[in-house]
């Protein structure tokens, strides 16, 4: 089995993206170019995006603010490469969605998770989403 190195230096997420119509998610970075995507039907089937290049969807939300960056910040830093791990793992990273859109986050996507559906029940459960 032959193996491919990738850099991840620069390709931190910076947000997702959620298309209602594919039900395809896609976490993005500074640049807005895409890293990851995956069907939300199928949260484990993540794959990276290669060659990079911009996905736009309908929806769009933050993992961080300017002010939070992971250039600024190491704990920014860890966040993004647990975020992106996550992702690739098939987890719900929408818990790690800055504060302003968490409502927006619940609204669109809902409950789902579904290789661990009780995981997720204690991860919200963790997140204090807010009004459901």
């Amino acid at each position: 089995m032959a193996f491919t190195r990738i850099e991840y230096g620069g390709r931190l997420p910076y947000g997702l993206w959620f298309d209602p119509e594919t039900g395809m998610e896609t976490i993005f970075d500074r640049g807005y170019k895409a890293i990851a995507q995956r069907p939300v039907s199928q949260p484990e089937a993540a794959v990276l995006v290669q060659p990079r290049k911009h996905i736009s969807a309908p929806i769009e939300v933050w993992f961080y603010t300017d002010s939070d960056s992971p250039s600024i910040r190491k704990e920014a830093e860890a966040r993004c490469e647990t975020i992106f791990t996550r992702f690739m793992l098939g987890c719900d990273v929408r818990g790690f969605v800055e504060l302003d859109s968490r409502d927006q986050v619940r609204t669109i996507w809902g409950n789902y998770l579904a290789l661990w559906p009780r995981l997720t029940e204690a991860l919200e459960d963790r997140l204090e989403f807010g009004p459901a």
